[in-house]
């Protein structure tokens, strides 16, 4: 999958420059610069251009060195909306990159969103910018509280850790050709299990580690949520899992919808 255009794949390349750390994580466990990790993402698709757009890009000006600067969260938003209804209408949408792109943002974004939460709840969503595709929600969670394992069908998303910790488990489906019909038992495999702390990201896209579970750690925790969306049909389902893999060491499970 790639950007169709080469304006594309510049744009998205300045919003994820900021290589002034050299080592440091994008998301946890990656520990290339940010610049490295889009060229990695977006190779596939610069290979594919023509020589034309390679002569193009050798005549553009060097990008500056220097560490990027802070932006707001309504700079973030301004950034995003334009991407995100590309990414959409794009018919082969680097999902990864577009991804990547937003936990980069996220983490230039000064002052972070401090909306007041009621801590009635074991967790509580408010909404930040509701303007589709684009959705942003700050996620607070009460110590030892979890959102449950669930889908993102016809979207996907950026988990950004602004306070406190959160362990984030991922899976995919296992074994299915399109989404498995409620009432019937299938398969999920785990893909991944992280920490996201401040600072730190986790993303998922429709078609990797689309399916996870959120559990705050001791002191709780509060995230950003990314979301872009890709159809009207888009929405989350829960899941039950058995606790015992079907297949332990691929990691797989018998699953059924609630």
């Amino acid at each position: 999958m790639y950007f169709t255009r080469l304006d594309d794949v510049y744009e998205i390349e300045h919003a994820v420059e900021a290589d002034h750390f050299v080592g440091e994580e994008i998301e946890p466990g990656v520990t290339i610069t940010r610049r490295q990790i889009f060229q990695f993402t977006a190779v596939a698709g610069l290979s594919l251009l023509a020589p034309a757009a390679w002569a193009d890009k050798a005549k553009r000006k060097p990008r500056r060195k220097g560490p990027l600067k802070d932006i707001t969260f309504q700079q973030l938003v301004k950034q995003l909306r334009p991407l995100s209804k590309k990414l959409v209408a794009d018919n082969h949408p680097n999902e990864d990159a577009y991804l990547h792109a937003i936990a980069s943002l996220l983490t230039r974004v000064t002052p972070l969103p401090d909306k007041p939460s009621s801590g009635k709840q074991k967790y509580a969503m408010q909404a930040l910018e509701r303007v589709r595709p684009l959705v942003i929600y700050q996620i607070d969670m009460q110590p030892g509280a979890v959102i449950r394992l669930h889908d993102h069908r016809h979207y996907n998303g950026v988990l950004f850790g602004t306070q406190g910790e959160a362990a984030i488990r991922n899976f995919d489906l296992h074994g299915s050709k399109g989404i498995p019909k409620k009432g019937k038992e299938f398969e999920i495999r785990a893909t991944q299990s992280l920490r996201i702390e401040p600072g730190r990201a986790s993303t998922l896209s429709r078609s990797r580690d689309n399916i996870h579970e959120v559990v705050a750690g001791k002191k709780g925790a509060r995230l950003l949520d990314v979301f872009t969306f890709f159809s009207d049909k888009a929405g989350s389902h829960y899941l039950e899992m058995d606790k015992t893999p079907v297949d332990a060491e691929r990691q797989i499970f018998r699953a059924r919808w609630e």
